[in-house]
């Protein structure tokens, strides 16, 4: 079993979830509305309403700073809270995946820094 990194040491968290979706890889596949609290390049935490299974393969779409990313992982861990669900996601992204992602977080991040500074 694969173990959720937590301390892990670049994990993003965002001052207000981001949306997107999850679904099956398969064309035929539904997507799913969720919403992203935090991520790193190796996977992300995400709410659902919707109960998805544990290590099965998911695809998960989102926008970060006008730029369409895409993650492929699967669930490694599910809580849940009422009615919403939370998942923590490893992906299985290529290098290049990954280092998109990187690239993302840190604009983002400047974005974010650089928002708060000029208040």
């Amino acid at each position: 079993m694969m173990r959720y990194k937590r301390d892990e040491g670049f994990r993003f968290q965002f001052r207000s979830p981001i949306p997107g979706f999850i679904q099956k890889p398969q064309q035929d596949s539904e997507p799913i509305a969720i919403l992203i609290p935090d991520m790193s390049p190796n996977g992300l935490k995400l709410h659902a309403e919707t109960k998805l299974m544990s290590n099965e393969l998911y695809e998960v779409h989102f926008t970060l700073n006008d730029q369409k990313m895409r993650i492929v992982g699967t669930i490694v861990w599910i809580k849940q809270i009422g009615r919403i669900y939370t998942y923590g996601l490893q992906g299985i992204n290529d290098k290049e995946s990954m280092k998109a992602i990187v690239e993302g977080l840190k604009v983002y991040s400047k974005k974010a820094y650089q928002h708060i500074k000029d208040r």
